[in-house]
């Protein structure tokens, strides 16, 4: 089912980063989070978690993914149109 809800900027950028530290999908980490609140157990979702099993993206040897600051990032975000306060 889709809804629409409103999240406080800094929630929803906190939700963000940790969504994409752990690979998985924003609307993963809400239900989980309702999961959560609601005393649900695991067995109830309908379906389980996906694991992966490889990265995402291959790194050519000799080629390096520089780690950003928070100011770099947020410089990325709103570049990409996410709201910053």
């Amino acid at each position: 089912m889709k809804t629409t809800l409103e999240i406080p900027d800094a929630l929803y950028r906190q939700a963000k980063v940790q969504a994409a530290h752990e690979n998985r999908k924003m609307k993963d980490l809400v239900s989980e989070g309702l999961r959560l609140v609601l005393g649900l157990t695991k067995k109830s979702r309908s379906r389980p978690l996906r694991r992966m099993t490889k990265a995402p993206v291959t790194i050519r040897k000799g080629n390096t993914i520089p780690a950003l600051s928070n100011d770099a990032m947020a410089t990325l975000l709103e570049r990409a149109g996410e709201r910053l306060p």
